[in-house]
């Protein structure tokens, strides 16, 4: 009988190396609004990048440098601290917004994704819902809602992590069949001063700042302030500011990790009573109205924030 002797053999491979061309470093917001056709907010700037899809309906997205129209399926990525204001072209409106931050977030990768309205289609909108679900989830745990598994959340983070990549290099992509032609840009822009009551007012959404407070902050009078902020905002400073703390209010109660006086109290409202008050004023629901029909289906919030 002939005995075989095998020998051990080493094959040495040369290697690939993997780029990254996005690292999503981190994600900060994920929520989904059901507009009125009279729907307007005023506007915001952050940190952040913000995606921007169209689910339903059409919108104008203003920033300072231009305003575009957007309409079932598009999608448009706002720079970091880029100001920019939205409403509603006069008919209901389904609309996602996912807020993130990139390792690599250079003027290069802001020039390829922002700026420009993208029309999605069926593979992005596929990323889209997936990262929606996932990261909302993901979002709750963070803010201390059920508890999971060490392992099970390393999974859930690079799920989302990987397909909010996986959509950002299809968005990126030369290939013209995802790019609509905006058409005139018309351009929108603010006065320093409001510009920076605009951020004053972000910054300190968890106070009770009055105005008084906010004129003597730029050595503003009381009156002047008011005239020059309602001229262009069309709304007054403190209304504006309250519709901020109730937008604000409303990304909280669909993350279902506070109780409604955590809340009330992190806005610096009095008591929930008041704060239940100007709720329902902005939005036509009562906070624990909303929490319930938030929690039949997340995906169909109504939350309506007509101007008052």
């Amino acid at each position: 009988m002939s005995n075989y002797m095998t020998e051990e053999r080493k094959v040495y491979l040369d290697p690939t190396p993997l780029k990254s061309k996005y690292n999503v470093k981190e994600i900060f917001q994920i929520f989904t609004y059901l507009y009125t056709p009279n729907f307007s907010y005023m506007g915001e700037s952050h940190e952040p990048m913000e995606l921007v899809y169209v689910q339903r309906g059409s919108i104008t997205v203003a920033t300072s440098r231009y305003s575009s129209v957007l309409e079932d399926g598009d999608i448009l990525i706002h720079r970091p601290w880029d100001y920019h204001r939205v409403k509603a072209n006069g008919v209901q409106c389904r609309v996602m917004f996912f807020t993130f931050k990139l390792s690599n977030n250079s003027k290069k990768a802001a020039d390829e994704l922002c700026d420009r309205v993208i029309r999605s289609n069926e593979i992005d909108q596929f990323y889209l819902k997936n990262i929606y679900h996932q990261g909302t989830q993901l979002i709750a745990r963070t803010a201390g809602g059920r508890p999971s598994g060490k392992e099970e959340s390393i999974c859930l983070e690079q799920e989302v992590k990987d397909s909010f990549e996986l959509l950002l290099l299809r968005l990126a992509r030369p290939s013209s069949q995802n790019k609509k032609e905006t058409g005139n840009i018309t351009e929108i822009k603010h006065s320093k001063i409001v510009t920076k009551v605009l951020e004053y007012l972000n910054a300190n959404i968890d106070k009770a700042i009055n105005l008084e407070d906010t004129a003597k902050q730029f050595n503003y009078s009381v009156s002047r302030i008011s005239v020059v902020f309602k001229r262009e905002m069309h709304d007054s400073i403190m209304s504006y500011f309250t519709k901020m703390k109730i937008k604000k209010a409303c990304e909280l109660i669909t993350l279902g990790t506070l109780s409604l006086k955590d809340i009330s109290d992190g806005l610096s409202y009095d008591n929930v009573q008041y704060f239940s008050t100007q709720f329902k004023k902005i939005t036509g629901l009562t906070p624990g109205q909303f929490r319930n029909q938030s929690q039949i289906d997340i995906d169909y919030q109504n939350i309506t924030f007509e101007k008052v």
